[in-house]
């Protein structure tokens, strides 16, 4: 048995899971950008009595890095480093975006390049380009989108755009054909407690003592 507490703040719609060996036994979710803090723990103690687990029966915890929210990351962190110290357990960080790409990759029956994209306000997002088996193509970024900027993708390829950050660019990004879009896809914990397992059999944790949140 390997339970995994997983916390995903990198937007105003954060989640907590608890995973058994990758599989989801419970999710909650918080729309809120106040706050996080004490919410956090709250929940977490609420998924373990609706589980019936104690917390000395946690394996890990887990939480999304980043890019995102500057707020929202360092609470999740926060909170996590706090159970990791209490509880002597190892942490565990997986990038927000691959994460994200995760819950479309499944359904890309088509080998789609997928780029999930964050808002990183005015005009600028947050994104990273990966291929059918989620292998980086380019490197998680902070930019401004232009007409021609995947162009180079897009000569042999199809990309799919989710995320709360695309729709800034619809009006460009749309004038190219192999291009799609799929609305209402946001970070969740889920996604990060499936990768966090695949870190946890692999020993690939984190040190508490200079853990930070991928800001870019």
């Amino acid at each position: 048995m390997s339970l995994i507490i997983s916390i995903e703040t990198s937007t105003n719609i954060c989640s907590i899971a608890l995973h058994n060996m990758g599989k989801l036994l419970y999710i909650k979710s918080l729309i809120s950008i106040n706050s996080h803090f004490e919410k956090i723990f709250l929940t977490i103690n609420y998924i373990l009595k609706i589980t019936s687990y104690k917390k000395k029966k946690i394996s890990a915890i887990a939480v999304s890095k980043g890019p995102g929210s500057y707020t929202g990351l360092k609470i999740g962190l926060s909170c996590a480093k706090s159970f990791c110290y209490i509880l002597k357990i190892p942490l565990i960080m997986v990038n927000t975006l691959k994460a994200m790409a995760l819950s479309i990759n499944k359904y890309n029956i088509k080998n789609f390049l997928l780029c999930p994209v964050i808002d990183a306000k005015k005009t600028y997002i947050y994104y990273i380009l990966l291929d059918r088996n989620l292998n980086k193509l380019e490197k998680t970024n902070k930019k401004i989108i232009y007409e021609n900027s995947f162009d180079d993708w897009l000569k042999k390829n199809k990309i799919i755009f989710f995320g709360n950050g695309f729709k800034k660019y619809i009006n460009i990004l749309s004038k190219n054909k192999n291009i799609y879009f799929i609305n209402n896809i946001f970070p969740s914990a889920n996604n990060i407690g499936v990768l966090a397992y695949k870190k946890f059999k692999e020993n690939k944790f984190k040190k508490l003592s200079n853990s930070e949140p991928f800001y870019l």
